[in-house]
This record gives structure tokens, sequence and C-alpha cells, in this order.
């Protein structure tokens, strides 16, 4: 019989050293009805997706130092 009280652990592992880490998400814009995801960034760049294919279409990189 297995046993439903048993506890799985995973361990973490954090990696620093990834050159292109995404930004946290500011703002979500959605265009359902043209498909697209509008996705605003903390260090204020600009994403644009295909929600068909979850595409990036556009990246407009922000401007450094600038909030």
């Amino acid at each position: 019989m297995k046993n439903d009280n048993q506890q799985k652990t995973a361990d973490l592992i954090r990696i620093s050293s990834i050159i292109d880490m995404p930004s946290s998400i500011e703002d979500i814009y959605n265009l359902k009805n043209e498909k697209i995801l509008a996705v605003g960034r903390s260090d204020n760049s600009i994403e644009i997706w295909s929600t068909n294919s979850w595409i990036q279409l556009l990246k407009i990189p922000g401007l450094k130092g600038k909030n």
C-alpha cells in the first residue's frame, strides 16, 4: 500500500552566473482580440509577445538609471 503522507524534498540551486536574467514584471497588458501581450519590466524595458505561439515579437530596451 502506498503511503500518501510521504513528504518530498527538493534541493534549491541558485545560479548567479546567468548573464541575461530577466527583470521582474511590473505591468502586463493583454490585447485578447489581437492575441498580443505587452510586458513592462522593472528595468524599464517593454516586451511584446504573441500569445498564439509565445514568441517574443519585440523588445524595447529600457534606459538604465531611469525610473
